[in-house]
């Protein structure tokens, strides 16, 4: 039996995802951040974010799926816009320092703005931590189909047992920066279906 999926428009900034079912692609659709996706169990569908299109559709490839996209048919029909700029207020990297609310622990404290940086899929990613909670995330702004998608995530601190060596916020940024700037999708993408 051949493998279906349909991809439509659903809300703002959100398309559904209607596929017969695998477990490979339940897994890999699972990995995305949780405020990417959801399911709407009434209606049997995914509901996910557009930022995760070309994913979505490179993955349902990979799987060998039929697929019938509605979404892009609808997004290139749009007028296209000129990307928005990005604009630092904040000041220079590790010199402008701000109150802003951590959304990690939603604690009101200062800030301090690390780097920016493009990723292989060319997702900006703007890092910013906190010495007062310890926490380090990034604003992420990716531009998609005329429109300018933005999220947070969270930056795991690795933590060495028995008793982790003095933590560097720097060292830690800027390792996971060389990471998603050469990360390949593709390999991963192998190694996830493999793991299954």
């Amino acid at each position: 039996m051949a493998k279906t999926a349909h991809l439509t428009p659903d809300s703002p900034g959100i398309f559904a995802l209607k596929s017969t079912y695998d477990a490979a692609l339940v897994t890999l659709i699972k990995s995305m951040p949780a405020e990417q996706r959801a399911w709407h169990a009434t209606r049997k569908v995914w509901r996910i974010h557009w930022s995760r299109h070309s994913y979505i559709i490179a993955v349902l490839q990979q799987l060998h799926y039929d697929i019938t996209d509605e979404v892009k048919a609808e997004i290139d029909s749009e007028v296209q816009q000129t990307p928005p700029g990005i604009w630092m207020l904040a000041g220079n990297p590790d010199v402008g320092r701000m109150q802003a609310q951590c959304p990690v622990c939603w604690n009101q404290q200062e800030l301090a703005f690390h780097t920016a940086f493009e990723d292989v899929g060319g997702t900006t990613h703007l890092q910013f931590y906190s010495e007062v909670c310890g926490h380090i995330w990034e604003l992420c702004l990716q531009t998609a189909f005329g429109r300018l998608l933005s999220w947070t995530e969270v930056v795991q601190i690795p933590v060495s047992a028995p008793a982790p060596p003095p933590i560097s916020f720097h060292d830690i940024m800027e390792a996971r920066q060389r990471r998603l700037q050469t990360f390949d999708f593709d390999a991963w993408l192998e190694q996830a279906m493999d793991d299954d």
